[in-house]
């Protein structure tokens, strides 16, 4: 294990003023991590990463983002996200270290300055994903953190879909929830429905997080404004389908997706929610068949989409198992206050990460 001050350096950057070679040497190292995830799949290219790396931030949402390199050479990378507005004490961190360097003490390095950079900021905890039964878990429980939360990565490729089935779903909800009906938006989502928007995304405070702890949130117009603002710049193309209760107007339920501009064959399924007093009319799974079908109409690269959800979400992964979703991945949220890793790693001296 040798000192961060001797060998490596980290320091924060912006993607938008880095030169292209300083790119193209981060990307190597967040390919060569997701490879080992998926080692069937291409990894997403490198102008989907710069877009995503040179995204605006959103004042809700601040994405801090770190090298660490020896000389000019990228060893590992770090992003912090914190949310000030929703939950100011609590903290994201996506820790990535190139595989041929790993037990030298970046990993741990790496966090040290993501608590370094965001206590200053009133943040006092944090979580970390990590990919269940890989070597890192017993050394993040060593540094004071504990699992919270078992999520599963599911992914459903097209040509597996039983488009009957999910004509039957659509068939059947129509019946049974006459007085719905499913609308589609695109961004920009319209003045007259961003207030229900903004609405609806509520819902998903409702979702299982286990043990996981983790503030409500709020959706305003402007805050999805900025998130608009942001996917646009990162190239992904969002689509939703929308339940609305036609005596109403309100919107009951809704599933979203986005599909990447230089990463086609690959969609991903944002959220899926109804509202608590929508539910058991078969929702879900009409809006799940209704997105689907879009997404094989109007985007024909697409081959698969996947899906995150929480290990404890029955209802969700009923409907997912059911359209033919599989685990692809499965991983665990690990969370701790500061305190509890500064303790934790003060008596973990041995390189690790």
């Amino acid at each position: 294990y040798f000192p961060e001050s001797d060998l490596m350096n980290i320091r924060p950057f912006d993607a938008r003023e880095v030169p292209e070679q300083t790119l193209r040497r981060l990307y190597a190292v967040t390919s060569a991590v997701d490879r080992e995830d998926f080692p069937n799949d291409e990894p997403s290219p490198i102008e989907q990463s710069v877009l995503a790396w040179q995204a605006p931030k959103k004042p809700h949402e601040v994405v801090d983002r770190y090298l660490a390199e020896e000389g000019d050479d990228v060893v590992g990378y770090l992003a912090t996200v914190r949310w000030p507005i929703d939950d100011p004490t609590n903290s994201f961190l996506v820790i990535k270290v190139r595989p041929d360097m790993r037990r030298r003490g970046i990993g741990r390095a790496l966090l040290e300055k993501a608590i370094a950079e965001l206590e200053p900021n009133g943040v006092t905890k944090t979580i970390i994903d990590c990919v269940a039964d890989r070597p890192w878990e017993p050394v993040l429980q060593r540094w004071g953190m504990h699992m919270a939360l078992t999520e599963r990565r599911n992914r459903l490729y097209f040509s597996d879909v039983d488009w009957d089935l999910m004509d039957q779903w659509i068939e059947r909800a129509e019946e049974r929830a006459a007085e719905y009906e499913v609308i589609h938006l695109t961004a920009p989502v319209a003045e007259e429905m961003i207030d229900r928007w903004c609405q609806i995304k509520h819902v998903m405070n409702t979702a299982p997080e286990e043990d996981l702890e983790l503030a409500d949130f709020d959706m305003t117009p402007e805050k999805w404004r900025a998130e608009e603002k942001e996917f646009g710049a990162r190239g992904d193309q969002w689509l939703a389908a929308v339940a609305v209760h036609k005596p109403t107007g309100d919107f009951a339920g809704y599933s979203d997706v986005f599909v990447q501009e230089h990463h086609r064959e690959q969609a991903f399924q944002h959220d899926t929610g109804v509202d608590p007093n929508h539910r058991n009319k078969g929702l879900g799974r009409w809006l799940k068949a209704e997105m689907i079908k879009r997404i094989a109409r109007d985007y024909p690269e697409v081959t698969r989409i996947d899906t995150w959800n929480a290990g404890s979400n029955a209802p969700m992964l009923g409907i997912n198992d059911e359209m033919g979703f599989r685990i692809a991945l499965v991983s665990h949220s690990w969370q701790a206050d500061f305190e509890s890793i500064k303790r934790g790693m003060a008596g973990a001296t041995a390189p690790t990460g």
